[in-house]
Protein backbone atom coordinates (compact mmCIF):
# COMPACT_ATOMS: atom_id res chain seq x y z
CA UNK A 1 0.00 0.00 0.00
CA UNK A 2 1.36 3.52 -0.66
CA UNK A 3 2.40 5.51 2.36
CA UNK A 4 0.81 8.54 1.13
CA UNK A 5 -2.60 6.79 1.11
CA UNK A 6 -2.17 4.98 4.10
CA UNK A 7 -1.32 8.35 6.03
CA UNK A 8 -4.08 9.94 4.07
CA UNK A 9 -6.86 7.56 5.51
CA UNK A 10 -5.20 7.49 8.87
CA UNK A 11 -5.22 12.05 8.97
CA UNK A 12 -8.78 11.41 8.14
CA UNK A 13 -9.37 8.71 10.57
CA UNK A 14 -8.20 11.53 13.38
CA UNK A 15 -9.82 13.85 11.98
CA UNK A 16 -12.90 13.01 11.46
CA UNK A 17 -12.66 11.50 15.54
CA UNK A 18 -14.72 14.38 16.78
CA UNK A 19 -17.25 13.48 13.64
CA UNK A 20 -17.19 9.83 13.27
CA UNK A 21 -15.29 7.62 16.14
CA UNK A 22 -17.92 5.02 17.88
CA UNK A 23 -17.08 6.27 21.39
CA UNK A 24 -16.22 10.32 20.32
CA UNK A 25 -17.64 11.76 17.23
CA UNK A 26 -20.67 9.48 17.11
CA UNK A 27 -21.33 10.35 20.65
CA UNK A 28 -20.69 14.09 19.81
CA UNK A 29 -22.61 13.84 17.03
CA UNK A 30 -25.62 12.22 18.91
CA UNK A 31 -25.02 14.74 21.86
CA UNK A 32 -25.53 17.76 19.23
CA UNK A 33 -28.70 16.08 17.69
CA UNK A 34 -30.18 15.40 20.44
CA UNK A 35 -29.81 18.68 21.81
CA UNK A 36 -30.91 20.23 19.03
CA UNK A 37 -33.70 18.06 18.71
CA UNK A 38 -34.86 18.55 22.32
CA UNK A 39 -34.86 22.16 21.61
CA UNK A 40 -38.39 24.03 21.23
CA UNK A 41 -36.87 26.04 18.81
CA UNK A 42 -35.50 23.58 16.37
CA UNK A 43 -38.28 23.58 13.59
CA UNK A 44 -39.91 20.07 13.13
CA UNK A 45 -38.26 20.11 9.48
CA UNK A 46 -34.67 19.57 11.18
CA UNK A 47 -35.39 16.19 12.81
CA UNK A 48 -34.82 14.09 9.54
CA UNK A 49 -32.05 15.35 8.47
CA UNK A 50 -30.42 15.64 12.38
CA UNK A 51 -31.11 12.17 12.69
CA UNK A 52 -29.51 11.45 8.91
CA UNK A 53 -26.45 13.29 9.98
CA UNK A 54 -26.03 10.87 13.27
CA UNK A 55 -26.49 7.99 11.10
CA UNK A 56 -24.18 9.16 8.48
CA UNK A 57 -21.32 9.81 11.41
CA UNK A 58 -21.47 6.58 12.61
CA UNK A 59 -21.27 5.07 8.79
CA UNK A 60 -18.30 7.20 8.29
CA UNK A 61 -16.28 5.73 11.43
CA UNK A 62 -17.87 2.49 9.64
CA UNK A 63 -16.44 3.29 6.16
CA UNK A 64 -12.77 4.58 7.79
CA UNK A 65 -12.06 2.07 9.59
CA UNK A 66 -13.21 -0.62 6.55
CA UNK A 67 -11.10 1.16 4.14
CA UNK A 68 -7.69 0.92 6.79
CA UNK A 69 -8.49 -2.77 6.47
CA UNK A 70 -8.80 -3.40 2.86
CA UNK A 71 -5.30 -1.22 2.82
CA UNK A 72 -3.47 -3.04 5.09
CA UNK A 73 -5.14 -6.71 2.66
CA UNK A 74 -4.70 -5.02 -0.94
CA UNK A 75 -7.87 -5.05 -1.57
CA UNK A 76 -8.00 -2.06 -3.68
CA UNK A 77 -11.99 -2.26 -4.78
CA UNK A 78 -12.96 -2.17 -0.93
CA UNK A 79 -10.53 0.72 -0.27
CA UNK A 80 -12.05 2.52 -3.14
CA UNK A 81 -15.86 2.08 -2.55
CA UNK A 82 -15.00 2.52 1.11
CA UNK A 83 -13.48 6.12 0.28
CA UNK A 84 -16.34 6.74 -1.25
CA UNK A 85 -18.45 6.26 0.90
CA UNK A 86 -17.13 8.42 3.55
CA UNK A 87 -17.47 11.21 0.87
CA UNK A 88 -21.21 10.27 0.46
CA UNK A 89 -22.09 9.96 3.86
CA UNK A 90 -20.88 13.62 4.39
CA UNK A 91 -22.61 14.60 1.75
CA UNK A 92 -25.64 13.01 2.58
CA UNK A 93 -25.90 14.73 5.88
CA UNK A 94 -25.11 18.52 3.93
CA UNK A 95 -27.67 17.47 1.76
CA UNK A 96 -30.05 17.67 4.44
CA UNK A 97 -29.81 20.88 5.38
CA UNK A 98 -28.99 22.39 2.04
CA UNK A 99 -32.49 21.02 0.67
CA UNK A 100 -34.44 23.48 3.29
CA UNK A 101 -32.32 26.53 3.30
CA UNK A 102 -34.22 27.44 6.48
CA UNK A 103 -31.93 24.98 8.68
CA UNK A 104 -28.68 25.19 10.33
CA UNK A 105 -26.54 22.54 9.42
CA UNK A 106 -25.28 20.51 12.06
CA UNK A 107 -21.75 21.11 12.02
CA UNK A 108 -20.82 22.59 8.77
CA UNK A 109 -17.15 23.17 9.27
CA UNK A 110 -16.45 19.79 9.91
CA UNK A 111 -18.11 19.10 7.25
CA UNK A 112 -16.46 20.56 5.04
CA UNK A 113 -13.28 19.61 5.89
CA UNK A 114 -14.29 16.23 6.15
CA UNK A 115 -15.50 16.49 2.77
CA UNK A 116 -12.32 18.01 1.71
CA UNK A 117 -10.04 15.00 3.26
CA UNK A 118 -12.34 12.63 2.13
CA UNK A 119 -11.77 13.84 -1.68
CA UNK A 120 -7.91 14.08 -1.11
CA UNK A 121 -7.42 10.40 -0.14
CA UNK A 122 -9.56 9.24 -3.12
CA UNK A 123 -7.64 11.06 -5.04
CA UNK A 124 -4.43 9.90 -3.59
CA UNK A 125 -5.87 5.84 -4.13
CA UNK A 126 -7.32 7.00 -7.82
CA UNK A 127 -3.09 7.84 -8.44
CA UNK A 128 -1.81 5.29 -6.70
CA UNK A 129 -4.39 2.48 -8.92
CA UNK A 130 -6.45 1.85 -5.56
CA UNK A 131 -9.85 2.50 -6.95
CA UNK A 132 -11.29 1.03 -10.54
Amino acid sequence: MTPPLVACVRVLLVAAAVAASPAGAAADARKSAAERLGDPETPPLARGPLGDCVDSYEDIAYSLDQAEKAMAAGDRGTTGTMLDAVRTDVDTCDQGFEDREELEPLKPKQDEELAKLASICIDIAAAAGLRH
